[in-house]
This record gives structure tokens, sequence and C-alpha cells, in this order.
């Protein structure tokens, strides 16, 4: 498990890290505007998260961007720490790049399992 990723983003060096706790409310407050296209990627009729690993994921970039377009990038601004108009000015390989990186750092898939195992626990 890595926990940093170096990322070169329109021409300009960064480093996205595990995202901090601190981090975690601002991080709240931007999927809570999702759209529910977007949101119809990850959860199943029943309301519970698909089994997408990493590489699903990453197929669905493309959905994600489209669906997504207002949302994702002060989403990935608070995940990755870089701001959010070098987000906008940067150009799609970059973005693509950009979810990539924040994805594998912060382990996804993982913490999608852990979600999961908590809600059926709780019903």
């Amino acid at each position: 498990m890595q926990d940093s990723v170096k990322l070169n983003f329109n021409g300009e060096e960064f480093e996205v890290k595990k995202i901090p706790v601190r981090r975690i409310g601002a991080l709240a407050m931007t999927l809570n505007n999702l759209p529910e296209v977007f949101k119809d990627i990850f959860m199943n009729e029943e309301g519970e998260a698909r089994d997408l690993d990493t590489t699903a994921m990453l197929e669905k970039a493309p959905m994600l961007i489209m669906s997504a377009s207002e949302t994702l990038p002060p989403f990935l601004s608070v995940a990755s720490g870089i701001d959010l108009e070098k987000i906008l000015d940067g150009g799609i390989d970059d973005f693509i790049l950009l979810i990539q990186s924040v994805l594998a750092v912060n382990n996804f898939e993982t913490i999608v399992g852990y979600l999961k195992n908590f809600m059926k626990n709780q019903k």
C-alpha cells in the first residue's frame, strides 16, 4: 500500500497523500451533492454498495466524469489537496490520473468493504 503518489498535473508536480481524518467533513460535503446518476454507479437497487474493485471504478471513470462534472472536481480537490482552479484548468488525461491516484493511495476498495460490512452489521 502506497502512502503517497507523485503526480504531474497540468505541468506541476504534486504529491497525492492519504486523506487525513481532518478533511473527512469537507470531503463529505462534496459527496452530499452527488447527482443521482453518480450514486447509481456505486449503489444497487436496494441501496447497497456494488462490488466494485479499483479497476472497475477506473473503468467507470468516463461515466463518472460526465455524470458528476460539477461535483467530482471539488471532491478531488479536497481528497488530493490540489487547488480546485488547477484541477478545472487541467487536461482530461491529468484528471483521470488524479482520480486513479486518489483511489490508489486511499485504498477505496478496502474502505468500501469496511463500510459494507459495517452496514450489514447494523441491520
